[in-house]
């Protein structure tokens, strides 16, 4: 069977891949893992948490790399309203946690822990 350009096409534009997120109970508690890395994803992670997930609380541990766009990721992750843990990847390019945690706290998020690791 051959498939024509514009049939590929088409089924890349109307494809959907909603995350590739990673749910696991750990004790009594729902673990939801995403690397979402930029505001899109952070958008469609929020929408997947809310659509298919119960909760009443949320705590994100939320890591970023420099030239990723901090501010526009946590203005979508702000909409769960988490208490957020700040942490710092090995990743050379991942911003210092304080920055991190200045500019959540600049939008009205609650830091309740900062961390290097």
């Amino acid at each position: 069977m051959t498939l024509s350009d514009e049939s590929i096409a088409r089924g890349l534009e109307n494809v959907k891949w909603p995350a590739r997120m990673h749910f696991a109970a750990r004790n009594g508690r729902l673990v939801v893992a995403d690397g979402a890395h930029n505001t899109h994803s952070a958008m469609r992670l929020v929408e997947a948490v809310r659509d298919h997930v119960e909760f009443r609380r949320v705590f994100l541990v939320f890591g970023a790399l420099r030239g990723h766009s901090l501010a526009g990721m946590l203005s979508e992750l702000k909409q769960l309203a988490p208490e957020v843990l700040v942490v710092r990847s090995r990743d050379p390019r991942s911003l210092a946690s304080d920055e991190v945690a200045e500019e959540a706290r600049r939008q009205g998020l609650a830091v309740i822990s900062v961390t290097e690791d």
